[in-house]
């Protein structure tokens, strides 16, 4: 009876070792914080920034934030900076481990800041291989009265690494589109305080 048991009991650990043999995972440097998967909220993910994020094999969604501490481009200071959530819809493969992180160092508070506007990220394996993903803010991103005409909000749908972007010629429809946003520019441009322009200034500085 014992032997069966014992038995049993190793048959069960064997399974379990199996199973976590064949357990994707995705992990991320500490200024990423995953959030949830799948709608599923992960428990205490801001103390677990460095590990590994357990995944199932097929298409996943993963929320992520990107939050940290910037040193000032000048100066000793730091800026706390945090995108908003977004969406990263990744396609597990079976025991793979893969590692998200951003498209370009964010070496400056300048870059920090645009990145945190606009979530651009690579994910590999543990080979160096690009996977197969795609990028969806989560919400609607206010970026001021004036800033908000530059920004169409869009399905942000980053393509995996190895995808090639396609350049075309732009229409008439979208060069009358950018007239028009120049036209407006200049309206509100007109309609705006002192302070206002001040502000709007600074803005189009960080963002060239």
């Amino acid at each position: 009876m014992n032997n069966q048991k014992t038995t049993s009991a190793l048959l069960m650990l064997l399974m379990l070792s199996v199973n976590l043999c064949f357990a994707s995972t995705l992990s991320a440097p500490y200024e990423f914080q995953i959030l949830a998967v799948n709608g599923k909220k992960i428990e205490k993910a801001f103390f677990s920034r460095a590990k590994a994020t357990d995944l199932k094999e097929g298409t996943q969604k993963i929320t992520v934030v990107y939050n940290t501490t910037v040193k000032n481009d000048q100066g000793r200071e730091s800026t706390r900076v945090s995108s908003q959530k977004f969406i990263v819809t990744l396609k597990v493969k079976k025991n793979e481990s893969y590692w998200l992180e951003a498209n370009s160092k964010l070496n400056s508070l300048k870059k920090a800041k645009k990145f945190a506007r606009y979530p651009e990220v690579k994910i590999e394996t543990k080979k160096g291989k690009a996977a197969d993903f795609s990028v969806s803010l989560a919400k609607k991103q206010d970026h001021g009265l004036l800033g908000n005409l530059f920004y169409k909000e869009e399905a942000l749908t980053t393509a995996s690494a190895n995808a090639i972007p396609k350049t075309t010629p732009m229409s008439k429809n979208t060069q009358d589109k950018s007239n028009m946003a120049g036209k407006m520019l200049h309206h509100w441009w007109q309609q705006a305080d002192k302070k206002t322009r001040t502000k709007f200034i600074e803005f189009a500085k960080n963002d060239i």
